[in-house]
């Protein structure tokens, strides 16, 4: 019986981490996500998006479970980021930064 429940638990901390990291994987900007950008006319760098990024980590987890940008429209993310910058005291440039990263995924 302990051997099977070695096992269970060790199957159950595999599978968590796989989750974790592939929930990672659809947060953190990639290469593709500036080129995105950038073929519609915008000016992005891959580093614009991680400092974009780190900044919607640190500062929009506080408060909430951080979302997939893809799991909303662009128009939601449009209503919401006033609220979400009112309350996090980000200067309008890192607002930008987060918005610019936000879109990237979308």
């Amino acid at each position: 019986m302990g051997k099977i429940n070695s096992r269970l638990i060790v199957l159950s901390v595999f599978v968590s981490l796989i989750a974790c990291s592939a929930g990672s994987s659809l947060l953190r900007p990639v290469a593709e996500d500036a080129l995105k950008l950038q073929s519609s006319g915008r000016i992005v760098t891959l580093d614009t998006l991680k400092t974009g990024f780190r900044l919607y980590v640190d500062h929009c987890s506080g408060c909430h479970n951080l979302h997939v940008p893809k799991e909303k429209t662009k128009e939601h993310w449009e209503a919401v980021f006033p609220e979400m910058f009112l309350r996090t005291k980000l200067s309008v440039s890192q607002q930008e930064l987060v918005k610019i990263y936000v879109y990237s995924k979308l």
